[in-house]
């Protein structure tokens, strides 16, 4: 791997840790808070912390000052892909929260199993937004 491939993965893993505090806090809010399905909240917070990761990446990371696409035009797919990427995870998130919820008794588990399921989908979206980040800056 080269150096700046890896100077890229770290800011943007940085950069998508404080996008994903934004969707955190904001999930936690709406489904301990005001009691929102994990569903709806987690597309929610994630357009949200989705929207932070692209301005700042596209900014400060994956810059291509030549590039042939209008930035806006990058973002609505950016949206697009973060919508299937969404629902996906977002269906992730439920089946994992059910998982949890039914095949344990441990009550600090179930308690937390939403909170916990996000936690546990979370690794799998950051490498696929890191690879199609990537590839969109390139376009």
């Amino acid at each position: 791997m080269k150096k700046l491939d890896l100077d890229k993965i770290i800011k943007f893993v940085l950069t998508s840790g404080i996008g994903f505090v934004l969707d955190f806090i904001s999930y936690f809010m709406m489904t301990q808070l005001i009691n929102i399905s994990v569903v709806y909240a987690n597309f929610t917070s994630s357009i949200i912390g989705a929207t932070f990761v692209f301005i700042v990446s596209t900014r400060k990371i994956f810059i291509h000052d030549n590039s042939k696409i209008p930035l806006m035009c990058k973002y609505i797919l950016y949206i697009m892909y973060q919508l299937i990427m969404i629902t996906v995870a977002s269906l992730l998130i439920s089946y994992v929260n059910k998982f949890l919820s039914a095949s344990t008794d441990i009550s600090l588990i179930v308690k937390y199993s939403k909170m916990l399921s996000k936690i546990l989908v979370t690794p799998l979206t950051l490498s696929c937004n890191y690879i199609f980040m990537r590839t969109i800056s390139k376009l």
